[in-house]
């Protein structure tokens, strides 16, 4: 016999009486990520959380996670990373202003104007 959303106990119980209990499992509330956000519409058993991260960061690890019999989510939570593309790279005949990698920052090329004589 199987109940949904729950495990369930026989206890034999005197003169062959069997008592059957039920036990709801539900694992602990899901963390967010530093960054990011755990999107769930339940913790109960075999529930899954999956993880996103806010606009700039990627997901490092699993990105969903399943909550066990044992009470406990499947995985560990994953991290989200700032996403970073480095520097730019050499301007010749200008400069790179705001050259700070990274989320919300934004390099700008300032050229040189030519010098005509």
């Amino acid at each position: 016999m199987s109940i949904h959303g729950g495990v369930q106990t026989c206890v034999l119980l005197e003169a062959g009486n069997v008592s059957v209990q039920v036990t709801t499992v539900q694992c602990p509330k899901p963390e967010n990520p530093v960054n990011g956000n755990a999107v769930y519409t339940s913790y109960a058993y075999n529930s899954i959380v999956s993880y996103e991260c806010k606009y700039g960061y990627t997901v490092v690890g699993a990105t969903t996670r399943r909550c066990g019999a044992d009470r406990k989510w499947t995985g560990k939570t994953p991290t989200c990373q700032e996403i970073n593309c480095g520097s730019p790279g050499v301007l010749y005949n200008g400069w790179i202003e705001n050259i700070e990698a990274g989320e919300s920052h934004d390099a700008r090329p300032i050229c040189i104007p030519r010098r005509v004589y």
